[in-house]
């Protein structure tokens, strides 16, 4: 039997690991610029328009697109 899930609204995110690749890249334009932070989105994976939208338009971002991202693991 599937799990049922409950309707994700319009602001939420489903996919963490695609969320924190975003947040990361919203980091990096901050630190390397956008060019930098375009590059990286696409390599791993994330929607052109989505890199679009959360670099060039802020206003847009989702909520979790806001947060800082996770801190990096140390070894």
């Amino acid at each position: 039997m599937e799990e049922q899930h409950p309707k994700q609204s319009a602001t939420s995110r489903t996919d963490l690991a695609m969320a924190k690749f975003v947040e990361a890249g919203i980091a990096r334009q901050e630190t390397h610029g956008r060019a930098d932070a375009a590059a990286y989105l696409t390599e791993n994976g994330v929607n052109f328009n989505v890199v679009v939208r959360v670099l060039a338009e802020p206003d847009r971002r989702r909520v979790t697109d806001a947060l800082p991202p996770a801190p990096a693991a140390t070894s």
